[in-house]
């Protein structure tokens, strides 16, 4: 049982994210796993565990990346817009950066049937009195 070097161990990483990729359990790929690399199960977990980490900072890097390219798409836009006098669209792209930004609440104007306002009752229990005055 040889300890693998960087190289191996990032091969056998990639292998193993392709085999949860393609839809194998994870008990079918220890098992391949300490048959064919002469690794014992604890390593196998950690091959996968390391696959699945991959995955996270894969999808976190790509979140980065479109993220940031929305937010320089709707700058540039916006831009046009502005140098064009564009103003109602300019205001339509602001409040695109607001809400990709996290900057701008949505508000949600709550009617009742036929639009007609909700009917609001306020329950306050009654005071406590004290019996012995």
């Amino acid at each position: 049982m040889n300890k693998a070097d960087r190289q191996e161990s990032d091969r056998r990483v990639r292998q193993v994210s392709n085999w949860l990729l393609d839809g194998e359990s994870s008990s079918d790929i220890i098992k391949y796993c300490e048959e064919n690399w002469q690794i014992k199960q604890v390593q196998a977990y950690a091959y996968i565990e390391k696959a699945r980490k991959l995955w996270d900072e894969i999808n976190q890097n790509e979140l980065v990346y479109n993220l940031t390219w929305h937010i320089q798409t709707r700058r540039k836009l916006l831009n046009k817009c502005i140098k064009d006098g564009d103003k109602s669209n300019a205001r339509q792209v602001l409040n695109d950066l607001a809400d990709i930004q996290g900057i701008s609440r949505n508000r949600i104007e709550h009617t009742g049937k036929d639009g007609e306002p909700i009917q609001v009752i306020n329950v306050i229990p009654p005071k406590k009195t004290d019996e012995a005055d």
